[in-house]
């Protein structure tokens, strides 16, 4: 599956630039390296929540940086959508502004 190759490359690459050796981390995670090199070019399928966190405790990450969930605050949504809604002529604005209520009904 194409998610844990994308997944392997993301710890690979967190793991090498903090300058941490697939032993090193085998040893923390408590697994054989041959399964961190595993994981790392996405073609095992055994990786659980918590080595995940393991993972992201070593190298300092959090789960969505290596899951590729924004970790945007709701004020930085809502300034980008600020910036959207001021490139809408009226008539878009107020679709977009019925399209919104619809979820309050």
């Amino acid at each position: 599956m194409e998610d844990y190759k994308v997944i392997g490359e993301k710890l690979k690459e967190a793991r090498t630039r903090k300058k941490v050796s697939q032993k090193e981390m085998a040893e923390y995670l408590n697994v054989s390296r041959k399964h961190i090199s595993e994981i790392e070019n996405g073609t095992s399928k055994r990786v659980s929540v918590t080595l995940l966190l393991g993972y992201c405790k070593k190298l300092g990450l959090t789960p969505n940086e290596i899951l590729g969930i924004s970790d945007k605050s709701s004020e930085e949504v809502v300034t980008g959508l600020n910036r959207y809604l001021r490139q809408l002529t009226e008539e878009q604005r107020s679709i977009f502004e019925d399209f919104l209520r619809s979820f309050n009904k």
